[in-house]
């Protein structure tokens, strides 16, 4: 498996494009939203016709409703992209990765993710499989999709908090510092839902093609000293610490040096792993 057949596939996961459950999804939200958009909510927040409740609980609600109804419609999208891989490849075509990608999010999928109740959990781990398991949803939809389910931290509450506070010192009205606020508030909802999809992506994947790789090795299709190393995603935007480690080799089960058994190494990491595989002895 080459460096660039990993981050190949890795980016079509991330970056894919062709949005056709996606937009399905988006379109129901925008039927939904003739009624209240999140534009009028914030504003109504701000003039104090709603109470923030009203968003927190619609919140619960949209991420029960993803849970419960959209799930099925994810579930046939998934089932419908292997069967398209049947289709092209032949009968006895399988996909190994897809049933690792299943058991990752099944069994581990989310749990990075704090301060979500048990219906964001499960509305989000609905759309990382779909994102991950179809050719549906790309990082960036990804993302849209899990905003409406989620707020902000307790610690991004308290900056929200700060930077009002700051405002009125500065002799900012309060109208015009609350408005500020509020964007704000929007802008970091933004960036958090941007870091779980892109977080929640990159984990599914380079777990699922750990597990591939050592299957393979149980089985014996590759040899047993098969080695792994760092791969950045080779751009402006890598981090000092995972360029430091780009091409580092190691084992199997063996850390990198930065004590990370797999990318990502923090959440909005990018980085993949590439094999160096060797015959079965």
């Amino acid at each position: 498996m080459s460096d660039a057949s990993v981050l190949e596939r890795l980016s079509k996961f991330i970056d894919r494009e062709s949005p056709r459950m996606a937009t399905f999804l988006y379109r129901m939200w925008c039927d939904q939203q003739q009624a209240i958009t999140y534009h009028e909510l914030r504003y109504a927040i701000l003039d104090g016709g709603l109470s923030i409740d009203y968003l927190v609980d619609w919140q619960q609600d949209y991420s029960q409703y993803l849970s419960e109804c959209y799930a099925p419609l994810a579930q046939k999208a998934i089932k419908r992209a292997a069967k398209d891989l049947l289709l092209e490849y032949g009968g006895d075509f399988a996909d190994p990765m897809m049933d690792a990608m299943d058991d990752y999010i099944t069994k581990h999928g989310g749990k990075l993710i704090r301060e979500i109740s048990t219906k964001q959990f499960n509305a989000i781990n609905t759309l990382v499989r779909q994102a991950t398991m179809t050719d549906t949803m790309t990082v960036d939809q990804l993302a849209r999709a899990i905003r409406p389910c989620i707020g902000l931290t307790q610690y991004q509450v308290g900056m929200v908090k700060r930077f009002y506070d700051q405002l009125r010192e500065q002799g900012v009205s309060h109208k015009k510092a609350l408005k500020r606020q509020m964007v704000y508030a929007a802008k970091l909802h933004r960036e958090r839902a941007a870091l779980i999809a892109q977080t929640e992506m990159a984990t599914t994947y380079n777990a699922a093609t750990k597990k591939v790789v050592k299957d393979s090795i149980e089985q014996g299709l590759i040899g047993m000293d098969s080695k792994r190393y760092w791969l950045d995603a080779d751009d402006e935007k890598v981090c000092d610490k995972c360029g430091a480690i780009d091409g580092e080799l190691v084992d199997i089960d063996e850390p990198f040096s930065n004590g990370i058994m797999d990318p990502p190494a923090h959440p909005g990491c990018r980085c993949g792993v590439g094999y160096k595989l060797t015959r079965p002895t």
